[in-house]
């Protein structure tokens, strides 16, 4: 949580551990959590995406380790892309093929739930900051509402996304509605 604005939920991964052999207060972590959204693939390939699968938009994982000692653990980042066939996968991981592409594109991920945009891609669709913009208040705005609504019951959690390619007229539009008992 950043300020009780932007909210991002962690799913700590089976097999995660914490281990104490020693000082109680400096135990040993062995920790994976990720971070689930849908991002659209016309952020990283442009028009090309059509070409690349069917699907405008996947599922990604927003992957953080969490290893060491807990007074000096050592960060890791990753992006996994579930449910999503080896082709494309391969095609994505070909554009995030730097440490600091990884790091911009999680940051990104986490902030937006959209992919950072190639510059590449920018200057061929002369796209602006807007759709970023237009994320974060999204997800700000339903992030507040869905913490609002959860407040309301524990039996039951509502939880909705609202998505969009960009501001333009004939953007698409994505909708996603999480009812739990």
């Amino acid at each position: 949580s950043i300020a009780n604005i932007v909210r991002r939920e962690f799913a700590i991964a089976e097999g995660s551990t914490v281990t104490w052999s020693g000082d109680p207060l400096n135990p040993e972590l062995n920790i994976t959590a990720r971070y689930r959204c849908t991002a659209s693939l016309k952020d990283l390939f442009g028009a090309d995406a059509s070409t690349i699968t069917s699907r405008s938009s996947i599922p990604v994982d927003c992957v953080i380790k969490m290893q060491g000692n807990f007074d000096n653990p050592t960060f890791s980042f990753g992006i996994e892309f579930p449910q999503t066939e080896e082709s494309v996968s391969a095609q994505i991981y070909a554009v995030i093929n730097t440490e600091s592409m990884l790091m911009r594109q999680v940051i990104y991920l986490l902030a937006f739930n959209r992919f950072f945009t190639p510059e590449y891609i920018r200057t061929a669709t002369s796209g602006g900051g807007s759709g970023e913009a237009y994320s974060l208040l999204s997800s700000t705005v339903t992030g507040q509402i869905n913490s609002w609504l959860s407040k309301l019951t524990d039996v039951v959690s509502f939880g909705f996304k609202v998505r969009s390619d960009n501001l333009q007229p004939n953007s698409s539009y994505e909708y996603e509605a999480n009812i739990q008992l």
